[in-house]
């Protein structure tokens, strides 16, 4: 289902301003970072009624796609510098 544009346009806003205040981040910055979102791309594209969410869950969404992404950025770096990763297990005794 796809929203009306104006209506969609004001739910963008009010989602990039309550971004920019959970972050303590600029609306400029808010704004870059959803705009350069999946959770844009689904919305804009109206997969799931996405639009149809409070701003609040689209705001963890958007928090939650960024952990998620800067994880992502993470692992490719260190995977690059040949770092390997293991699980502690407290009850398996070391070698």
């Amino acid at each position: 289902m796809n929203a009306n544009p104006i209506l969609l346009q004001k739910k963008y806003a009010r989602v990039v301003e309550l971004f920019a205040k959970e972050n303590a981040i600029t609306v400029a910055k808010a704004l870059d970072i959803f705009y350069h979102s999946q959770l844009y791309e689904l919305m804009s594209n109206g997969v799931s009624d996405m639009h149809c969410m409070s701003d609040e869950y689209l705001v963890h969404e958007l928090i939650n796609e960024q952990k998620r992404s800067e994880w992502l950025r993470i692992i490719k770096i260190l995977s690059n510098h040949n770092f390997y990763f293991t699980i502690h297990n407290p009850n398996k005794p070391h070698c």
